[in-house]
Order: structure tokens, then sequence, then C-alpha cells
């Protein structure tokens, strides 16, 4: 019980200096140097981590198809995505999102330090897509790094962690992640700490920094005082955002004729204990998904 309760105490203090804090520092941080590992950074376990997430890679890849989705609720990360002017209309979601996956592929088939692999040059491309978008809102919002909460912040690039990794580490098993041990799920969470890292995200913020308890609990308060309010609301807070998570659905729909956002949310309602939403299904196909 004392553990449990250190664990939660840790958690609240990380979410609440990354709410207090995490929204004034850039999301690209000066402590981070791609080109280095990180002294906590061991190449067996990240090896393993790679491994594992090839074995499962449909599984989560449906975790992080809702995360992404998921993230549109939020005005900011809304604002932010169409300000590049990649995401107006279904063709250019389609080609942004598969070219996301695409970069998480070679993060799961290369080495993200060596400076020749096809992580390193994938992450370095985001970065600087980051970086560009950052400093054109920064000037546009005007905005200013300590005074401000920033666009793509540390804040942000949690988030972000959160969509990729978030519904892995709440609901491994509704992902479709069965039989796994305690330390193949380390492993998973451990590879979105690597993978942020040389994305940007400052250890201090790192959402998958700490151990598995911790993740799944900063997690869970991420999930709970974020998320479900904006997804439970009766009326859409960012209408634009579901709007556009409606039309990733159907661009994604090329690829796998399941992708559908009344099929996924049936599902993920009941989950996510988000009772008062209902979805019927229109179409055979739609049915036939459940």
């Amino acid at each position: 019980m004392i553990i449990v309760n250190n664990v939660r105490q840790s958690v609240e203090n990380r979410w609440r200096d990354l709410v207090d804090n995490g929204k004034r520092f850039t999301g690209i941080s000066p402590n981070v140097d791609p080109n280095t590992p990180p002294d906590w950074f061991n190449a067996n376990k990240f090896r393993k981590s790679q491994q594992l997430g090839r074995k499962y890679y449909g599984s989560l890849g449906f975790g992080q198809f809702l995360g992404l989705m998921v993230m549109l609720y939020h005005t900011e990360a809304y604002a932010t995505l169409t300000s590049t002017g990649q995401s107006s209309n279904v063709q250019k979601l389609f080609r942004r999102y598969l070219s996301t996956l695409v970069h998480v592929k070679h993060w799961f088939d290369f080495d993200p330090f060596d400076v020749n692999s096809q992580a390193y040059q994938s992450l370095k491309y985001v970065r600087g897509l980051h970086r560009q978008v950052a400093s054109m809102l920064t000037t546009k919002w005007e905005r200013m790094e300590g005074r401000d909460d920033l666009p793509i912040s540390q804040y942000g690039m949690t988030h972000a962690q959160f969509a990729f990794t978030g519904f892995v580490a709440l609901y491994p098993k509704q992902c479709g992640l069965h039989g796994l041990s305690d330390d193949d799920f380390d492993c998973l969470l451990y590879f979105w700490r690597v993978i942020g890292y040389c994305l940007g995200c400052d250890d201090r913020f790192n959402l998958c920094n700490g151990t598995a308890d911790e993740v799944v609990g900063l997690c869970q308060l991420m999930f709970t005082r974020e998320w479900y309010p904006l997804m439970s609301a009766d009326l859409p807070v960012c209408e634009g955002g579901v709007e556009m998570a409606k039309g990733i659905c159907l661009a994604m729909n090329q690829l796998a004729r399941f992708i559908s956002y009344d099929v996924i949310m049936k599902y993920w309602y009941p989950i996510l204990s988000i009772d008062n939403k209902t979805v019927e299904l229109q179409t055979y196909s739609e049915i036939f998904c459940i």
C-alpha cells in the first residue's frame, strides 16, 4: 500500500508539473542530443522493444489509431495540425497518416542513433517539421517561451506520446496484446521513452519516463482529466477535430475496410466508460466488423 501511495503521489506531482510548466517549454528540448543516446539508454532493452513492436505491430497500431483520433478532440492539437495545410481533404489526410505509419515502421526497424539509418533520418525530419511549425505558430500567435503557452510544447509532445502509446498502456488486452509478460510490457513503454527523447521530449516531461506503474498512472490521469471530458461531452468541444478524425477514418479505410469512425467508437465507448454515447452501425460491413 505504501508503494502504491508513493506511485500515486509521484504521478500527481508529474502531472501538475506537466500542466503548470510543460506548456511554456518548447517541444524540442535543448537538453536532448539526438545524436547521442542518453545515459539511461539500454541498447539491448531497446532492441527487444523493437522486436516486440514488430511482433505486435497490428495490435499496437489499433491502440495508436484511437490515440491519434482522440488527440484531435483537443482544440490546440487540432489547430496545430491544421496549420500546415496537409489535412484539408481526405486525399491529404491519407498521405499524412500513411506517412506517419511509414515513420513508425522505421522506428521499429532501425537504430535511431545511427546517423545513416532510416530511423535517424525519419526522426530528424519529424523534428525539423515540428520546429518549423512551432516557429511559425509562435510568431503568428505572438507567444514567448517561458512566458506563454507554446504551440508544440513539452506538454504537447507528451500528448503526442499518449496518442501513440496511452491506450496501449491502459488497455493492452483490449488492443489485442495478450500474454505479455511484465518485462515485455515495460519494454513496449520503454520504446516510446526512447523515441520521445529522440523527438525532443525532456526527461522531466517524457510520458514514458519511470516505472511501468508510474507510466500507466500518468496515462490514466491524462485520460481521465483531459480526454474523457472531451470525448464524453454531449456536444464536441472541438467540432473540427471530430470531423477530422472521421476524415482520417474515411481516408485510411482505403488501406483496411474495417476502419470506420462508428465501428471504432462502438468498440471503445463501453471500454472507456463513455456511457452517454451510443453508436448505431449503418451498413453490413460495419456490423460484421463488430
